[in-house]
């Protein structure tokens, strides 16, 4: 099937013969090279296959063409397929709907050509740094990629070399480093008793590099000599100094013209690092669980009414609403400290226990604002006669404590009612267990009383 997309140069456009017509010693993979095999090329490939070749030929012809479309959205579908009807019959087939799929997804126009090659430009300043763990892998993989588009369309800058090749001596590895450094000086990469001269043109130059510096890095993972340093950083940003001479160099340590210092570069790089997790800016607390505020440094709590508790507080009372304290998340709806982890195992199916201070509270705060007549907190009461509960719980659960000038208790038996009515219109069924064990509990203790 992929014969069909082994496309020769075409030779000759005017012949009929396809030996004729067709250098079959020089074949591309419309895959790899389609940004340089023209739609003429194309068209006339499916064409002479479609009126010259056999059987089997025209069937890979199909196939690809379906193995094209099953990979398509439907919007690109739609827009390679209008391309499509404009062709003949016999000019349809697999490589002309992925030349055109290719050219819809992979526009390179001037704004796209200038992206690429400041991509190119900002690896050479900031080098593997850029990617976590320096990962050679991945910026092999990346960099072949923007350059390869950028020849296709003959805009690969000659300095693209010396940009990947500084790219490469940024790496906080100084074995690594020096390989590339050497480079610079003789244009020839030598390392592991092997020297490679590098010849051709610019992407095969570059290629040629990115190959050896991934086969360095595998090796020195392998031997486990490769810096497990999940982050470098360039410039010193809290000071404005460079890592190396502590000047005020532009670009950072790489373009520093000081003899290089790796352990100074990595004491500064460490001493930023520790910055960047203490400040200058306390991080704010979640919202993701319902808390709020401004953060304080090295918590979850925020300021004001979202700071930290005290005294063993677990429950808060805040914008009318009851909060729970966790050290890691802040104030929030879902967890305490005690069971952050059994949370964070299972957030859309975790529950306190029933016996846990948030529920009582909440409890007793429905019954309250059920009532009417005051705050959860024996604060002054908030409002007054709204007949019944936030989750629908029946008004009539504080009754008068007797002659001590008024004060209210509950009444155990309105609070099942509560928990009753709560179960019933509940829509979370965590709330509905929890109102049922409170209900049983109360009705059983109501019971023997």
């Amino acid at each position: 099937m992929t014969n069909t997309l082994l496309i020769p140069v075409l030779k000759d456009e005017s012949a009929t013969a396809m030996d004729d017509k067709w250098d079959f010693d020089n074949r591309r993979h419309l895959v790899d090279h389609h940004g340089s095999i023209t739609r003429t090329e194309v068209l006339l490939w499916t064409e002479d296959i479609h009126l010259q070749r056999d059987e089997l030929d025209k069937q890979d012809l199909n196939w690809v063409m379906e193995l094209a479309r099953n990979s398509c959205t439907q919007s690109l579908l739609n827009r390679v397929e209008e391309e499509m009807d404009k062709l003949k019959p016999y000019q349809r087939g697999g490589p002309v709907f992925l030349h055109v799929m290719f050219k819809l997804i992979l526009l390179v126009n001037d704004s796209v050509i200038k992206c690429f090659q400041a991509f190119i430009k900002e690896f050479g300043n900031r080098g593997l740094t850029k990617y976590v763990g320096e990962n050679v892998n991945q910026a092999r993989l990346q960099l072949e990629a923007v350059c390869t588009r950028l020849d296709e369309v003959d805009r690969l800058p000659e300095d693209s070399v010396d940009d990947v090749v500084d790219g490469l001596i940024g790496c906080s590895f100084n074995e690594f480093s020096k390989v590339f450094e050497s480079f610079k000086t003789n244009r020839k990469l030598e390392s592991l008793g092997s020297g490679i001269a590098l010849t051709g043109s610019t992407l095969d130059q570059i290629k040629v590099i990115l190959k050896h510096a991934e086969e360095l890095y595998n090796e020195y993972n392998t031997s486990q000599k490769w810096p497990a340093a999940s982050k470098s950083y360039v410039h010193n940003v809290t000071t404005g100094k460079c890592h190396n001479c502590g000047g005020n160099c532009a670009g950072g340590w790489r373009k520093c013209s000081q003899p290089r210092d790796m352990a100074r570069i990595k004491r500064a790089q460490e001493e930023y690092a520790n910055s960047k997790r203490q400040g200058p800016f306390p991080p704010r607390s979640s919202s993701n669980n319902g808390g709020g505020g401004g953060g304080q440094r090295g918590t979850g709590y925020g300021t004001k009414q979202w700071k930290a508790p005290k005294n063993g507080e677990v429950v808060r009372k805040i914008n009318k609403r009851l909060y729970v304290a966790c050290k890691h998340c802040g104030w929030n709806k879902t967890h305490s400290t005690k069971y952050h982890d059994a949370w964070e195992s299972n957030k859309s199916g975790f529950c306190l226990p029933i016996n846990h201070p948030y529920h009582m509270e909440l409890l007793k705060f429905n019954a309250v604002r059920g009532g009417g007549g005051g705050d959860p907190n024996g604060g002054t009461p908030q409002g007054g006669g709204n007949p019944s509960t936030e989750s629908g719980a029946p008004a009539g659960i504080l009754r008068n404590g007797g002659g001590d000038g008024g004060n209210k208790s509950v009444s155990f038996g309105a609070v099942s009612a509560a928990a009753a009515e709560l179960e019933r219109l509940s829509t979370d069924a965590g709330e509905q267990l929890i109102a049922a064990m409170i209900r049983k509990v109360l009705e059983s203790a109501g019971s023997k009383g």
